[in-house]
């Protein structure tokens, strides 16, 4: 079954991208099957496919935001 879950990402507070995961070519639980038999993956990582329309290079001093549907938000900043 596919998996439909919205993906955002905001730098500095400012909407930089909006998606979803039917526009991941490889359905979301092939990849991290996929990715399991290379990698070996601990609570917390991330696996960062492509980039979406409208994300571009984080600077100095930027703050991230994001999200996957209700599951899961991450911030972070750059030093």
């Amino acid at each position: 079954t596919a998996v439909h879950l919205n993906v955002t990402l905001a730098i500095t507070h400012a909407a930089a991208t909006h998606g979803d995961t039917r526009q991941i070519l490889v359905p979301t639980f092939d990849l991290l099957r996929q990715t399991s038999h290379t990698f070996t993956r601990e609570p917390g990582d991330l696996i960062f496919t492509v980039t979406p329309a409208g994300v571009g290079p984080l600077n100095s001093c930027d703050e991230f935001t994001a999200r996957l549907g209700n599951i899961i938000q991450v911030f972070g900043s750059v030093a």
